[in-house]
């Protein structure tokens, strides 16, 4: 859904995937492929593909026809009609070869590919991000009128839709030339505070994902649903949702949870616990009155 084409875009990865891989996954183990060579071979396919996301780099000739390039992914992540459903290929591109979904990169001089998704999501909620094909699939299912058609549309192809469906709620073609990038305007305080912001929310979730083979249940739930809640209060602030100041203030009391969950679980010493939560509280309150105080005008 990203609709811009740099590294960054290599390191967005869906949460949900495990809800389908294990089912294209678990034969490995039944022919015997040992989780060691599984994750190792895991690791350096997903590694391959950050080099990929950038557009500084133009075609490779012959190595493009073979293995997967940035020219090649530049195609997969477009939305003009010649790059819908192409170039799936994480390394090698032979598979798309075999299959028909290989598509070359057009000059773009003669059409520049336009990134992103049809059905522009106009959001950084990261809850809309990671659910709303779900979210279409199950209104889709619930206007079919049939059974066949309402489990179809969970296994058919990209795109397909039920009849009932198209006829109670059609979709209007996708006008590629109305595209404009999901740009909200925002002042320079409010950037700089969204960045300490998202700094320390890196910080403490590659905290929480390192040591959480320690935490018991209960405190792994805390912890995802408190990584989950700051991110989606931190959308709405690049978004300059109206009546975000009320979100952030919740969220800077919130901090009190990492607090906690490092004293009690690790043995950090209350001092310190205290001190860490109020020099991130304080530090970032300051950030956020003076956010407040500048009207949204930078664009971003």
């Amino acid at each position: 859904s990203s609709e811009e084409f740099n590294y960054s875009t290599a390191l967005r990865q869906t949460s949900t995937g495990f809800l389908t891989n294990w089912f294209f996954y678990w034969p490995l183990a039944l022919i015997g492929i040992p989780p060691s060579v599984f994750i190792v071979a895991g690791a350096v396919i997903l590694g391959y593909q950050f080099w990929i996301h950038t557009r500084h780099i133009g075609s490779l000739g012959w190595f493009d026809q073979c293995f997967a390039s940035p020219s090649n992914h530049r195609v997969h992540h477009g939305q003009n009609a010649y790059c819908v459903d192409k170039n799936y290929g994480g390394v090698l591109m032979l598979w798309d070869h075999l299959f028909g979904t290989f598509a070359k990169e057009r000059p773009a001089s003669e059409e520049p590919i336009i990134y992103g998704i049809h059905g522009q999501l106009k959001t950084f909620d990261p809850l809309k991000a990671n659910f709303h094909k779900y979210r279409d699939l199950l209104a889709d299912a619930r206007l079919a009128d049939s059974w066949g058609d309402r489990i179809r549309v969970w296994f058919a192809r990209p795109g397909w839709r039920p009849a009932a469906a198209e006829r109670l709620d059609p979709k209007p073609p996708h006008d590629i030339t109305a595209f404009r990038i999901y740009r909200p305007r925002i002042s320079a305080a409010t950037a700089f505070y969204c960045l300490l912001q998202m700094l320390l929310l890196m910080v403490l979730g590659m905290g929480f994902l390192a040591f959480a083979y320690q935490l018991p249940l209960a405190w792994k739930v805390v912890g995802a649903l408190w990584i989950i809640a700051s991110l989606w209060v931190l959308g709405r602030s690049l978004e300059g949702a109206p009546g975000n100041g009320r979100w952030q203030l919740l969220w800077l009391c919130s901090l009190a949870i990492p607090a906690a969950i490092g004293h009690l679980q690790w043995g950090l010493p209350v001092a310190w616990a205290v001190a860490l939560f109020f020099a991130a509280t304080l530090t970032l309150f300051g950030m956020l009155l003076r956010s407040l105080r500048q009207p949204q005008s930078l664009e971003v």
